[in-house]
């Protein structure tokens, strides 16, 4: 299951000549009885990604939280705010 979600998904994007997503990483962060805890570091970021490639491997998307774009690390910073982009 992670190996397919690593490699590139079709995940059926709407706009014409879109493949497959680019291959990404994903690593177990912590493992429970009932939920698994993922990190995914994208090459891309196509609408609701993550939600649609977890979907098609038959993974339920409880929580999503972006820690960074790029080189910037958004540390400490809450949902709906702001602050210099600084790396």
């Amino acid at each position: 299951m992670l190996q397919k979600l690593r490699t590139g998904m079709d995940i059926r994007d709407k706009k014409p000549g879109r493949g497959p997503t680019e291959p990404c990483e994903v690593n177990i962060v912590e493992q429970h009885a009932r939920s698994t805890s993922l990190q995914f570091i994208l090459r891309e970021g196509r609408n609701r990604q993550l939600r649609r490639m977890c979907g098609e491997v038959g993974l339920h998307v409880h929580l999503l939280q972006r820690v960074r774009v790029g080189p910037i690390h958004l540390g400490e910073l809450e949902p709906g705010k702001a602050r210099d982009a600084t790396p």
